[in-house]
Order: structure tokens, then C-alpha cells, then sequence
């Protein structure tokens, strides 16, 4: 895997100050993956196109509040593009028609490997639905109603998973 030298910190602190193209270089740089994952989670490319421009306003209107003690800027950056994403989302309905079920189930079945290759050391050990439950939260932003309904396990076990799994990846990141 290949290292960016892009200092994420040092280009924030700039928008931070005002500069125009210090965004310009952030936004060429990251956009198109926080792109991919907005489409990833929106399913809709218009709605995806506007949440990464109402990101990246987002950045140049509180860059100024950015601390780099408190983490990296990326992290910070990406966790603006998540709360987006996830608004957009709880717009949806709870209800999962048998349409969009069936698209779920097979996003599940294509990005399986995905999904339990990157949590499987330790967690699946407990039970493998805790993975698929993380993944459709985090990457497809359905709460635990919606996930015990496609999942089909009741929605206290999917919160005893979801809590699993978070405390699992809470200690891969301090390992």
C-alpha cells in the first residue's frame, strides 16, 4: 500500500485561514473517494454529488475549528462527510420493502469478503451477523430496526452486536 505524503493537517489549518486553494488541493485530492463512498451509501449519484458539496462548504465554513490534538484531519474531515450521509439517510423510511430487502441481501452477498475479511479476526467468533449487522449500519446507515428486519434476528441482538462490534474495532484501533 502505497503513502500519501499529503499532509492532511497542515492543508485544514490553511482553510482554516482562509485559503481558497488549500480546499482546492483537499478537494482534488479526497474527493473522489469520499464520492464513491457517498454513492456507496446513498445508492443516488445526484444525492451523493451534493452531500460531498455540502461537505466540502462544511469544511470551508468550520475549518477554523479543526484541532489537530484532538485527531487527524482526515478523521475529522471524513467524520463530517459520515454525518451527512447519515441525515440523508434517516430521511428514509424505517419500512424495507421486499425490493429494497432484496438489494440489501445481495449487497451483503457481494461485499461479504469485504466486509468479513476486514472484521473477521475476532469478531465473527462470536457470531458472523455481527459483521453483516456493522456493515449494513456503517456503510448502508440502517439502525437496528431496519437490521433485525432484514436480518431477521430480533433488534435487542442486533444491538448486543452492533455494541460487539464496536467494541471489537475500538480495540483493534488501540492495539
Amino acid at each position: 500500500m502505497a503513502v500519501s505524503s499529503f499532509n492532511y493537517n497542515s492543508i485544514l489549518l490553511r482553510c482554516g485561514q482562509g485559503d481558497a486553494s488549500a480546499l482546492t488541493m483537499l478537494f482534488n485530492h479526497e474527493s473522489a473517494v469520499m464520492l464513491a463512498l457517498a454513492q456507496q451509501m446513498l445508492e443516488d449519484p445526484a444525492k451523493a454529488q451534493q452531500a460531498l458539496h455540502d461537505v466540502f462548504v462544511m469544511v470551508w465554513k468550520h475549518a477554523d475549528h479543526f484541532d489537530p490534538a484532538s485527531g487527524s484531519a482526515r478523521a475529522w474531515i471524513y467524520s463530517i462527510l459520515r454525518y451527512r450521509l447519515m441525515r440523508e439517510l434517516r430521511q428514509t423510511p424505517d419500512n424495507i420493502d421486499t425490493t429494497r430487502s432484496n438489494q440489501l441481501r445481495q449487497w451483503l452477498n457481494s461485499n461479504y469478503r469485504m466486509l468479513h475479511d476486514d472484521l473477521e479476526d475476532g469478531l465473527a467468533q462470536s457470531d458472523p451477523r455481527a459483521i453483516d449487522a456493522i456493515g449494513l449500519a456503517y456503510y448502508k446507515g440502517l439502525n437496528a430496526s431496519q437490521i433485525s428486519m432484514l436480518l431477521q434476528i430480533p433488534e435487542d441482538e442486533v444491538r448486543v452486536h452492533l455494541r460487539r462490534a464496536m467494541h471489537h474495532l475500538e480495540m483493534r484501533g488501540d492495539a
